[in-house]
């Protein structure tokens, strides 16, 4: 009996449902076998392990061990993952180079499906990098000339990438030998598939501040051959950046040359940051330098030099050595117009000048210790068309300035003033042995218009006529204070041809009481004079008149008295006498401190122990100028 066939309305439904099933499990098998490809696998492959260290050893110089876990994921690229890596220079007892951290390699499909392994990426996380620590310490040398040109290669297979990431590398400081730590270090060499040009990224934290590199457009085979190639780099670091473009030549004939940018917010921020000292460096603050350039002999040659600062631009050439570790700078600089009025204000403020010309609190323990300002060499020769000190405008300017170990030595060749020429010259030495600074500076100028130069300060232009004069002084201390008190020299002032306003020197002669401060006598005096001059000379910072003398039409004047350079202070007597005699009829008082000077007519019984009697000036008359000091504002004046 032949069994009854089955229908077809019943067979048909299972057979669908047996087969969508099968399609899903099919789905839901390779969608977990691609997952577990694209997953880290924990093996203990020894021979896996071995085959990447010889290829390392052979490629690179560089033997790896490892005491942790080895991963392995297939997808979407071969990757493998060594943990307690410990990479050495040439063998397993040589060097070490790196350890710690995790190693991960990504793996040539190509190669693997040659039966070898190549690698087209490798990267260290984690690790310590232990770079030269002394001047023969070369274990970097062998490795580094391996991956550079196995980088650089376009005839063998080579990686893509390498990279460094959250690493803390020890190296050691060129310039002074000690070992630093530079941590979190990121570290990339990329190079395209189809050409050797290669780029390097870096950043790291070193002393608390994160720092940052990129170098792109190298060609590696040229390099390492000999031959020129092109670069481009950018870098910042605290307070400042950099950018420079041009072609390098290592080797036997190490070159480099392009044009670079350095812009600096605040120059001591950024020099306190990096360790590298420059002359002078505490008086400069915001500065941007920009130049075409070269080496040569281990000197930066800029010969299209620019730089910016305190709102100056300056034009020239210049050079930079580090010959000895000690940076030496020589520049020769021109400006059009030149705003000094930041730099002589910060100097008055040494000596204790605010903008009220009355002395600083605690302005006399300041240390004149060149140490800070003479950490480096610099030779500076400086030339400008006008140049402008708060209201003063000098013209046709040249000066240089001079910085050697423990010595600085400023000079004015050459300066129009209001008529005038100035010039003088300034050295500071240190002599060692704690025996303090030593200054000297001399000076002098000539026919500078007198009226032109009140008027120029806002004042009253109480005296006019072209003045000469010279100063001489030298000095030795620890602090400013001991400076001035230890002063010694000699200054001199002449007029010729001149004349005193608001003073009659005739109606204080005849009739000394009715000119007095304030009458109308005073108020539209004048005299005229044919000659006046006076002569000083100090000793431990006090000032002696050993000449002075007024000759006029009618009348001539004599001064005798002392001047205070530490107390600031005036004492000196003035004499009156018809032209034709040198026998005072009349004498007056010049006293109190400079910015409060009071001229008063002295009875005839006036003790020496100081003047009194009745005001013949008004207070003021021969204050120093207000503005001679610089006003508070300084740095942002605008002529």
């Amino acid at each position: 009996m032949s069994p009854r066939p089955s229908s077809p309305e019943l067979t048909e439904p299972v057979r669908t449902r047996t087969g969508t099933g099968a399609r899903v499990l099919a789905v839901a098998a390779l969608g977990a076998g691609v997952v577990a490809a694209c997953l880290p696998w924990s093996v203990t492959s020894p021979r896996l392990l071995a085959m990447v260290a010889d290829d390392l050893a052979r490629s690179y110089g560089i033997a790896l061990t490892a005491d942790g876990p080895t991963e392995i994921a297939l997808l979407p690229f071969p990757r493998l993952n060594v943990s307690g890596t410990r990479l050495t220079a040439g063998g397993p007892d040589g060097a070490i180079l790196a350890e710690g951290g995790q190693l991960s390699l990504q793996l040539s499909l190509v190669a693997l499906a040659m039966g070898r392994v190549d690698l087209d990426a490798v990267s260290l996380d984690g690790a310590a990098v232990t770079l030269p620590l002394s001047e023969t310490d070369d274990r970097w040398r062998g490795p580094m000339e391996r991956i550079v040109r196995r980088f650089g290669s376009e005839a063998e297979s080579r990686p893509l990438r390498l990279g460094l990431t959250r690493a803390t590398v020890t190296v050691r400081d060129p310039r002074d030998g000690a070992i630093q730590t530079v941590s979190d270090v990121t570290l990339g060499l990329t190079s395209p598939f189809w050409g050797t040009r290669a780029e390097i990224v870096a950043r790291g934290i070193w002393r608390e501040r994160d720092a940052q590199l990129r170098l792109s457009g190298l060609d590696l085979p040229a390099l390492l051959d000999g031959r020129v190639s092109r670069f481009a780099a950018t870098a910042s670091w605290p307070a400042a950046t950099f950018d420079a473009k041009g072609s390098v030549v290592l080797g036997a004939r190490y070159a480099v040359s392009g044009h670079l940018r350095l812009a600096s917010q605040s120059l001591p921020e950024m020099l306190d940051w990096s360790g590298v000292t420059v002359a002078l460096a505490p008086l400069l603050d915001a500065l941007v330098v920009e130049s075409d350039f070269t080496t040569e002999a281990g000197t930066l040659i800029l010969p299209r030099l620019r730089v910016e600062m305190g709102g100056n631009r300056l034009e020239g050439a210049g050079s930079l050595a580090l010959a000895g570790g000690r940076p030496a700078i020589q520049a020769t600089l021109a400006a059009e117009t030149l705003n000094i009025a930041p730099l002589v204000r910060d100097l008055a403020t040494a000596f204790g000048i605010e903008g009220d010309a009355r002395p600083a609190p605690e302005w006399t323990g300041r240390s004149l210790s060149l140490a800070a300002a003479t950490m480096g060499d610099l030779d500076l020769r400086l030339s400008a068309a006008e140049t402008r000190v708060g209201p003063l405008l000098v013209e046709d300017v040249a000066a240089g300035l001079i910085v050697r170990s423990g010595n600085v030595e400023a000079s004015l060749g050459r300066a129009n003033l209001q008529g005038g020429t100035l010039k003088g010259r300034v050295v500071l030495g240190d002599p060692g042995e704690d025996r303090g600074t030593e200054v000297k500076a001399q000076g002098a100028f000539e026919g500078v218009d007198l009226g032109a130069l009140l008027t120029a300060f806002g004042e009253e232009r109480w005296l006019v006529g072209p003045a000469k004069g010279s100063f001489a002084m030298d000095s030795r201390a620890a602090t400013m204070g001991d400076l001035v008190a230890n002063a010694n020299g000699r200054a001199g002032l002449a007029v010729e041809g001149g004349a005193i306003s608001g003073l009659d020197l005739g109606a204080l002669l005849q009739r000394p009481a009715d000119a007095a401060a304030g009458s109308p006598q005073q108020r539209i005096g004048r005299t005229d004079f044919s000659s006046a001059a006076v002569t000083l000379r100090f000793k431990d910072g006090q000032g002696t008149v050993t000449q002075g003398r007024l000759a006029a039409p009618t009348v001539a004047a004599s001064l005798a008295g002392t001047i205070s350079l530490d107390r600031r202070h005036l004492d000196i007597r003035a004499g009156l006498s018809p032209a034709e005699t040198e026998v005072p009829l009349r004498q007056f008082g010049i006293t109190g401190p400079w910015d409060a000077i009071v001229v008063r007519a002295l009875l005839a019984d006036a003790s020496e122990a100081g003047p009194r009697g009745l005001a013949v000036m008004k207070p003021d008359l021969l204050r120093l100028p207000a503005k001679a000091a610089l006003p508070a504002t300084a740095r942002s004046y605008a002529p």
